[in-house]
């Protein structure tokens, strides 16, 4: 496979803001003579008084503004969109696109541009064909690289040749000595432990498994979060493991689907798991959507927070941690709502495999459970 990137140069400050929302990011204020020495002589019409104090403002879209990465995203998406099928679009809480049969896709991520395929001219046509959308509706791009098999794309490294993907080896290093100091045990609080975990945690996303390490490490956190104490021989010992499993991390993008499915399930009392023969090509159509995409947050424009505010508190029976799909219940009153097109799993292919126990077990711990699930592992 190859890839093609480009960047979006400055992308927050090529963004212009809307003065009426620009006024809402004003800055420490200037006296009006300094104003008047950068040769501003009047603010919105108003002569500029030597011994006034002025706030001035932002007129374009602030990083610190989470609203900011929104906006951008939906800017960028809007651009790619005019060259892709939505199918080929890389994007949150759906399957990646399909590339094997010779399609190219799209990857835009903030003021990140990639086209990822397997047919280098259509790479580049389509890097090419986006970039000029962006430098139509003005932004200037950097950073453009020709389609490549060996190629750095937000933070990772992209080896075509045989279709891994890894993290880069200067953020490997990096991340590798930090858990090494901290298998050293010093002296440590739970929330500079915490920022050192989420680089760890971005870095195993690559492959979940390595999750699996941590354990104690979330409890001396919680325990000690804002204490500065020795660090537990169990968390060193978690942190050790973790650095020493750190080069090993990557996902191969190439790797086929299991043919042997399971089914979970539990309750207060109990859990069973069993077992399955697919088809590999079953078992990819439904394992390649993820469960927690079932749900979905409102739309933007009808989050609506204060009338949503408003109707709970008049409301005495609301539990926000349920979920109801009565079609006449206001949505604004509902945190999550279910997706459109979520393909659930088939009944008949349930009803048709033909399933073994695995494992059923009396629950000893009794954990509350507020509703039971069946999950298609691959």
């Amino acid at each position: 496979m190859y890839v093609g990137v480009a960047d979006v140069q400055d992308c927050f400050w090529q963004c212009a803001a809307p003065h009426e929302l620009a006024r809402w990011f004003g800055l420490d204020s200037l006296p009006g003579h300094v104003l008047q020495s950068w040769g501003v002589d009047a603010v919105e019409g108003q002569a500029v008084e030597a011994g006034e104090h002025i706030h001035p403002i932002l007129n374009c879209l602030p990083m610190g503004w989470s609203w900011s990465m929104w906006f951008v995203q939906q800017l960028h998406e809007q651009l790619v969109l005019e060259h892709f099928d939505e199918r080929q679009v890389l994007r949150d809480h759906r399957p990646a696109p399909e590339v094997r049969h010779g399609q190219s896709c799209a990857s835009p991520y903030c003021d990140n541009l990639g086209v990822i395929g397997l047919d280098h001219e259509d790479v580049l046509k389509l890097r090419e064909s986006v970039q000029a959308s962006f430098e139509r509706v003005g932004f200037r791009m950097h950073d453009e690289t020709a389609p490549e098999s060996d190629a750095t794309i937000l933070g990772g490294r992209f080896l075509g040749r045989c279709n891994v993907l890894k993290p880069t080896q200067a953020r490997v290093d990096r991340s590798r000595k930090a858990f090494l100091w901290l298998a050293r045990r010093p002296r440590i609080t739970g929330r500079e432990l915490e920022r050192l975990v989420g680089h760890g945690v971005f870095l195993s996303l690559l492959n979940r498994s390595s999750l699996s390490i941590f354990c104690h490490v979330y409890n001396f956190i919680g325990d000690s979060y804002d204490i500065r104490t020795r660090l537990w021989s169990s968390v060193a010992d978690e942190c050790w493991l973790f650095a020493a499993l750190l080069p090993l991390i990557s996902a191969d993008l190439s790797r086929g689907w299991s043919e042997v499915v399971s089914a979970v399930d539990a309750c207060k009392s109990g859990i069973g798991i069993s077992a399955g023969i697919l088809s590999s090509e079953t078992a990819r159509r439904c394992g390649r959507w993820h469960e927690r995409w079932r749900y979905k947050r409102l739309p933007p424009e009808e989050w609506k927070p204060r009338d949503r505010s408003i109707e709970l508190a008049k409301s005495d029976s609301f539990d926000a941690r349920c979920f109801r799909s009565d079609p006449d219940a206001d949505p604004r009153r509902q945190p999550l709502f279910l997706a459109k097109g979520f393909p659930e799993v088939p009944d008949e292919l349930l009803a048709a495999t033909e399933w073994t126990t695995v494992k059923a077990k009396p629950m000893f711990l009794m954990s509350p459970f507020t509703c039971s699930r069946v999950e298609l592992f691959s």
